[in-house]
């Protein structure tokens, strides 16, 4: 867990990590998109069982009810007609749906998506003219087609062309419906049929482009109404403590994980959930209008926000590990230091009561000397790249205020040593052989305490940065 969970401050350590969390995105919205075709295809082919196993009478009385709206008010419709025209609007809608199918389960541009609709259009167009054509009179004919016109134009408004193709109908179908109803009122047949030849293969591709928008709308709904219901139900589990508590093992020790993801993760699922709930009312606003860029964008977003939450998670662990190391490591330096009772525990505890931070202790050897301790919630890198372990920072004073500052530094090598021989790793920041003395203990815990909060910090960045999350201040949220 511990190799999967770390952020350290280290450029080749991060660039492997970056690199690492990279393909890891990568693989994640490459699952999302295979599922997402997986579910777009489940659901075409549902559709397609469903519409194999409709009521006939249903479909039959939908059809012939089309029918007879166009042939309504036509002169002598022999009962040839009646069928052909039956067979005509049947015909249609197989092949409206038929397009509609291909589209949804073939990605395909938008020129060859205009040429499928095309096509479609004008061997509608085709088939009706011939139909017509068998009609008794030029009175009757001129019916037929405007007939056929006005009831593709009661489906088309049945499709919400106002939110999906804004202005098309109103100024290149409607007023035609004007001009034919007084052509047909003048008895200016010619004109009426004139009029609908030409804007009836219109008015099909029109139908079938709202065909396929409104079928592309359902789907993103569907899709975006699952992701927001996961989201908020893993949204609702992560922030529930009761949810995420288990018994982890830290070395050789075993810690309640108190399942705390709010405050582990310094803000950044506080941030995470913001923008959830952001994009959870601007995607409602999106369906709301039919915007379909908006909705895709939305659920991309939602998207993200998955990933965020499920490395939010692995976030809080890995920062109850680090936890759990410090803790580790003040008791083996208490035990190191105080197995003869040359060394007594005078203070201990976190930075501001905030398990977070860094974990400072101060022994007295019994002589007024001072050792001070600053256990630094990050791990040291070793020249491998791999994390190791974590940082601590150890100076001795022999007083209030230092007097002999070759002598506290004899003291602490000797401190060193002992940890040394105990099988404590004392770290690169004790290694330095021209280290002084501080002029007295609280400065140098306060300065310690200080580079261990922008140790830390440094380390959050990183994950900030990783997976596009900005908290306000950017700094500090040891408050969240």
């Amino acid at each position: 867990m511990a190799e999967q969970m770390t952020w350290v401050r280290n450029d080749r350590y991060n660039q492997a990590r970056k690199e690492e969390r990279a393909a890891a995105r990568r693989r994640y919205f490459a699952d999302l998109e295979v599922q997402a075709a997986k579910d777009r295809l489940r659901q075409v082919a549902e559709e397609a069982a469903q519409a194999e196993t409709k009521d006939a009478q249903r479909l039959n009385a939908r059809v012939q009810a089309e029918v007879d709206r166009l042939l309504e008010g036509v002169n002598e419709v022999s009962a040839e007609m009646r069928d052909a025209m039956h067979r005509h609007v049947a015909q249609t809608q197989q092949e409206m749906d038929a397009l509609r199918r291909s589209i949804g389960a073939v990605e395909e541009d938008a020129a060859e998506l205009d040429r499928k609709i095309d096509a479609l259009a004008d061997q509608v167009s085709a088939r009706f003219r011939a139909l017509a054509e068998d009609a008794a009179g030029e009175a009757s004919r001129a019916q037929l087609f405007s007939n056929h016109f006005h009831e593709l134009l009661r489906r088309i408004h049945a499709l919400t062309p106002s939110k999906l193709t804004p202005g098309v109908v109103e100024q290149e179908l409607d007023p035609v419906s004007n001009f034919l109803t007084t052509d047909m009122a003048c008895g200016d047949h010619q004109a009426a049929i004139g009029l609908a030849q030409s804007k009836i293969p219109e008015a099909v591709a029109l139908l079938a482009r709202l065909e396929r928008l409104n079928a592309q709308f359902h789907d993103l709904r569907e899709e975006a109404r699952q992701l927001i219901s996961r989201l908020g139900q893993q949204i609702q589990q992560l922030g529930n403590p009761d949810d995420n508590r288990q018994l982890m093992e830290i070395g050789s020790n075993h810690y309640d994980y108190d399942g705390r993801i709010v405050f582990w993760t310094n803000g950044m699922f506080a941030v995470a959930e913001n923008n959830y709930a952001d994009i959870d009312r601007r995607y409602s606003m999106a369906e709301a209008d039919m915007d379909l860029s908006a909705m895709e964008a939305a659920i991309h977003q939602l998207n993200r926000i998955g990933f965020q939450l499920a490395e939010c998670e692995d976030l809080a662990l890995h920062e109850f590990l680090i936890f759990g190391m410090v803790q580790n490591l003040a008791c083996a330096i208490c035990d190191a230091l105080t197995m003869d009772a040359s060394w007594t525990l005078l203070s201990s505890g976190f930075a501001g009561d905030d398990a977070r931070r860094s974990y400072q202790m101060a022994y007295t050897d019994g002589n007024g000397n001072t050792a001070s301790f600053v256990i630094i919630p990050n791990r040291e890198v070793s020249p491998q790249g791999s994390p190791g372990q974590i940082q601590f920072m150890v100076d001795v004073c022999d007083g209030v205020n230092l007097r002999n500052r070759e002598n506290c530094a004899v003291i602490r090598n000797g401190l060193l040593e002992r940890l040394r021989r105990c099988g404590i790793e004392i770290g690169i920041h004790n290694k330095n052989p021209r280290y002084t003395s501080n002029p007295d203990p609280a400065s140098f815990v306060d300065d310690a305490v200080r580079q261990g909060d922008k140790t830390k910090e440094d380390r959050l960045a990183i994950v900030r940065e990783q997976l596009q999350i900005t908290t306000e201040t950017g700094v500090n949220t040891y408050g969240l």
